[in-house]
C-alpha cells in the first residue's frame, strides 16, 4: 500500500482489536501481508489512495479491524497457503505384486483459502469490495 509505514500497530492491534494471538516478533511480518490481502480483497484502491481520504473515522476503524483479522488469520494459518499446504504430497497403492505411486497435485479437501472471512466482514460496510461500475 502507499507509504513505508504500517497502516496498524502492534498496540492497536492489542488495544482496539483486543487481540494477543500474534507474538510481538511476528507482528510486522503478519501485518504487512495482511495489508496486501485487504489491498487485494478491495481491487487494488490503497494502490492510489491512503486512509485520510476516507470522511469519517469510520472507515478508518473499519479497515484496521480488517487487517488486524487478516494477519490474525494468516498466523492461524502459520504460513500455510492454499497452494503448499493443501496438496497431497505422495499417493501409493499395492495389489498384489502391482505397486503405484504417483505425486499428486490434487488439492485436499478442506484446502483453506487466504481469505479471512472476518476481514471481509468488517469491509463490507466500506463499499471497498465492490467491483461493479458505478
Amino acid at each position: 500500500m502507499i507509504g513505508e509505514t504500517a497502516i496498524v500497530d502492534a498496540n492497536y492491534y492489542k488495544a482496539r482489536y483486543h487481540g494477543d494471538d500474534i507474538p510481538d516478533a511476528l507482528w510486522g511480518k503478519y501485518e504487512s501481508q495482511a495489508e496486501d490481502e485487504v489491498n487485494y480483497l478491495c481491487n487494488g484502491w490503497f494502490d492510489y489512495h491512503t486512509l485520510d481520504e476516507f470522511p469519517a473515522n469510520f472507515f478508518e476503524h473499519r479497515i484496521k479491524m480488517a487487517i488486524c483479522a487478516q494477519a490474525e488469520y494468516f498466523n492461524e494459518l502459520e504460513g500455510a497457503t492454499e497452494l503448499s499446504d493443501g496438496l497431497n504430497s505422495v499417493s501409493n497403492a499395492s495389489i498384489g505384486n502391482f505397486s503405484y505411486s504417483q505425486n499428486s497435485r490434487t488439492p485436499q479437501k478442506g484446502a483453506q483459502s487466504l481469505k479471512s472471512e472476518k476481514a471481509k466482514q468488517y469491509l463490507i460496510p466500506t463499499g471497498l469490495l465492490y467491483s461493479g461500475v458505478c
